[in-house]
């Protein structure tokens, strides 16, 4: 019998993934090609994030990431979502490469292509607006000063708004241990903005 097009598949978002997933390890090219697009936006934006500045990098690693995720389909057992599955490969690529290159990250790159670090704005003025701009450059190089597997929590659940569960399975860990690294996150980040944010107090009364 022959395969149902692409474009003819039908069923929810998980369903569809499913039926995609399984296909792709029969060897149909267009529907492992269907599940890179519907996929690679998150998964670059997760890489450049934790190499902020470095987009040649982050762009090769995304790369290398689905094809060796296309080599190794016949391993996937469909126990977790292929969604999951591919961000848990683009995280061991991205922890290799910081391994071997000893990277420093300095800050974490939030600009207007990638999904940015949102501030409440109810139409602030000028001054407002000023101190919102410096409030959120001085939060993005905390972040980016964070160690790695808290940073890689808080760009996953504070930025993306992926679910304890989801990054519990890409981290192959408890959605607990999510909860404590990102409470430690937050912690580490309110440490670090805490002067800032004195100061602002100060002159603001």
């Amino acid at each position: 019998m022959a395969r149902q097009p692409v474009s003819q598949v039908e069923g929810g978002s998980g369903e569809l993934e499913g039926q995609f997933a399984h296909r792709a390890q029969q060897g149909d090219q267009q529907a492992f090609d269907w599940l890179m697009q519907r996929h690679l936006k998150g998964i670059y934006n997760l890489v450049l994030r934790m190499l902020p500045g470095d987009q040649e990098a982050a762009q090769d690693l995304v790369q290398d990431t689905f094809l060796s995720a296309f080599r190794s389909l016949g391993s996937f057992r469909r126990e977790c979502r292929i969604a999951t599955w591919f961000h848990r490969i683009a995280v061991n690529k991205v922890l290799n490469y910081r391994s071997k290159r000893r990277l420093k990250v300095v800050q974490l790159d939030a600009g207007a292509e990638h999904q940015p670090l949102q501030l409440v704005d109810c139409q602030p003025g000028p001054v407002q607006r000023l101190e919102e701009a410096e409030l959120r450059r001085m939060l993005e190089q905390s972040v980016g000063q964070l160690p790695e597997g808290l940073r890689l929590v808080f760009v996953m659940r504070e930025l993306q708004q992926k679910s304890y569960e989801e990054i519990s399975e890409i981290l192959e860990t408890t959605p607990e241990a999510v909860r404590v690294r990102l409470h430690r996150a937050k912690k580490e980040l309110l440490k670090s903005l805490r002067p800032y944010l004195d100061q602002a107090g100060k002159e603001n009364r």
